[in-house]
């Protein structure tokens, strides 16, 4: 077993269960780092709150920490910061921006609405940190080991997408049966949020990954024992075959070190390593829908598939926001019952 920080992955479950405005009988959730913490119930509860077409409003008073790496300019960190932006200006939020955790009694005035958003840089003993230092609500943006915001954000999105077909009987849960296509490396947090996410939710995973870029071994492992419906290959076409959705991601970059693996998950050859092609999506899945994660890095990837995809990641871009409202939204439910 490979031995990463999220192995021995700590639950932020609280012991106890009230009322909030998500329903009867929760599940008390202190912070948010991966989607284990949500747990089953209080993820479809999530789910379930972005169907509205207008979400229940914020806090008035609500302040929120963005906690940064600023020494460093990314796509994800310029996504957090939108996304932010986009929150105080529909909700009535403060946002503050930091570079170092405060303490506690920094806060002291407005902690009881005060939650700190750690973004891209963080790690899970940082997360840990963040949370004994401060004593708030915390919750993980997106980082390279975990993006539940994200992972809600396209799952929701899928969600509407599907259930609005003619064809899909309004009883049927839209994602039963929804076959998602991973291509490209798998090390990132939004794969490993989407491996965690098949253990709640009945959709299947097809996965054709290089091999110096596997998924966290352990993840995978408990998602597998789980039950969870993942299927690894380095096919690219047993991969997209049939596939309602196609994460069309980096096969390979410059810009990161690959992990040292005790030993590769899988031991067939195939073309995961090599660029995802558009004629592939058309032969194997050609009414999926394409997204690309990686942007910035997909410049193998032909110029119409990534117009297809850019033009998908706007639809994503709305829905991060909403689901970073919703998960903000489901946070202060906690704090308000506790």
């Amino acid at each position: 077993m490979l031995h990463t920080p999220m192995t021995g992955h700590m639950s932020f479950f609280k012991k106890c269960r009230t009322n909030t405005p998500f329903g009867k009988d929760i599940t008390m959730v202190s912070s948010i780092f991966s989607l284990r913490d949500l747990g089953q119930e209080n993820i479809w509860r999530v789910l379930r709150t972005l169907e509205q077409n207008s979400l229940p409003p914020l806090p008035a008073n609500l302040h929120v920490l963005l906690l940064a790496d600023h020494t460093k300019t990314s796509t994800l960190s310029r996504k957090h910061e939108a996304a932010l932006d986009a929150l105080t200006a529909t909700s009535a939020i403060a946002a503050k921006h930091i570079t170092q955790l405060p303490d506690s009694h920094e806060n002291a005035e407005s902690t009881a609405n005060t939650f700190l958003f750690l973004s891209e840089s963080t790690s899970y003993a940082a997360f840990l940190q963040a949370e004994e230092q401060t004593h708030l609500p915390c919750l993980n943006m997106g980082c390279k080991i975990s993006d539940p915001v994200s992972a809600l954000a396209d799952l929701a999105l899928l969600r509407t997408l599907i259930a609005s077909q003619a064809h899909i009987p309004s009883t049927q849960e839209p994602l039963e049966g929804l076959r998602i296509a991973w291509t490209g490396r798998a090390d990132t947090g939004l794969a490993a949020s989407l491996i965690e996410a098949s253990m709640y939710i009945p959709f299947e995973l097809f996965m054709a990954i290089p091999e110096t870029h596997e998924p966290d071994h352990s993840i995978l492992d408990l998602a597998l024992r789980a039950g969870a419906r993942i299927f690894l290959t380095r096919d690219q076409e047993m991969a997209l075959n049939g596939a309602h959705c196609v994460y069309a991601g980096a096969s390979h970059t410059t810009q990161s070190t690959p992990r040292t693996m005790p030993q590769p998950i899988i031991l067939d050859n195939g073309n995961a390593d090599s660029p995802l092609k558009e004629a592939l999506i058309q032969e194997y899945c050609p009414d999926a829908f394409v997204m690309c994660p990686d942007a910035p890095q997909t410049g193998n990837l032909s110029p119409a598939l990534l117009e297809k995809a850019a033009q998908n990641n706007l639809l994503r871009s709305t829905y991060y926001t909403q689901a970073l409202h919703a998960t903000s939204l489901f946070l202060a439910s906690q704090k308000d019952a506790s």
